[in-house]
């Protein structure tokens, strides 16, 4: 893919990102700083774990920059709507805090341009693996940490002997995440929720699997991916409809349009 000019920006109404993951191994901060920059929206929503205290020593630079590109969305006039989650609990010490247009609160309602309301929150709260247990979760994430490590060696090793990467991690935090959804009912807790609320949808995080359908109660389940395997976000385009977006085909759209215009 061509290198795309600093003019090339995407816009929509709203956008939703959540599982950056600051400070963890497996975090695309490349990938997530470039997305920012080039972002331009009404409202950004933030749906948890954007920073990961699980890994704060491993915190650069590059996660700071991630944090202040945030900052100046806010600064210039986007609403940004920070939604705690699992790997950035700290955050719900302050719910309800309002700092200019930087928002942090458990759960916001976003209304669409059609007139929809939807359910955002990081969905956590509605996974029973999370709420039962403290000790799992932290023993799955230091797995997971420690696999992500290994696979970067592997593949710096395989690179050098001219050998494609492999990604056994990402396989490995697939299945368990798999399994967990089931076990715990995740969709069917959180959409009911929704539901029981008079919401139309319910736009989350936390499991790392993109997804917009509408579930089998009728309520339209949007997750939001992550920044760790996927790069994906939700977006509300400026009429209104709404679409899983995934970062890198919306780079080749803007590679392609960069390459048809004129200079």
């Amino acid at each position: 893919m061509p290198e795309l000019p600093p003019t090339a920006l995407v816009q929509y109404r709203a956008v939703f990102v959540s599982d950056f993951h600051l400070g963890a191994a497996s975090s695309h901060v490349e990938e997530i700083t470039d997305f920012l920059k080039r972002l331009r929206c009404e409202h950004l929503y933030l749906v948890g774990d954007i920073m990961d205290v699980y890994f704060r020593s491993k915190w650069n630079e590059k996660h700071t920059k991630v944090i202040r590109t945030v900052l100046d969305h806010a600064a210039h006039g986007c609403d940004v709507h920070y939604c705690p989650g699992n790997h950035d609990p700290f955050l719900r010490q302050v719910l309800g805090l309002e700092f200019g247009h930087f928002l942090v609160d458990e759960l916001f309602v976003h209304e669409t341009l059609d007139g929809r309301s939807f359910m955002v929150t990081h969905g956590d709260l509605y996974d029973a693996s999370v709420a039962k247990s403290v000790i799992l979760p932290f023993i799955g994430t230091w797995l997971h940490e420690g696999f992500t490590v290994l696979n970067q060696r592997i593949n710096a090793r395989r690179a050098k002997a001219q050998r494609p990467p492999t990604n056994f991690a990402h396989a490995l935090k697939k299945m368990v995440k798999r399994v967990t959804q089931r076990l715990t009912s995740f969709e069917d807790n959180i959409t009911e929720h929704a539901k029981d609320n008079g919401f139309d949808g319910v736009v989350c995080g936390h499991i790392h699997a993109p997804a917009l359908r509408n579930a089998n109660n009728g309520i339209l389940y949007m997750n939001c991916g992550d920044w760790t395997d996927h790069c994906t976000f939700i977006a509300e385009h400026m009429d209104g409809r709404v679409t899983l977006e995934k970062w890198a085909d919306v780079k080749a759209s803007l590679a392609e349009a960069a390459l048809a215009t004129p200079r």
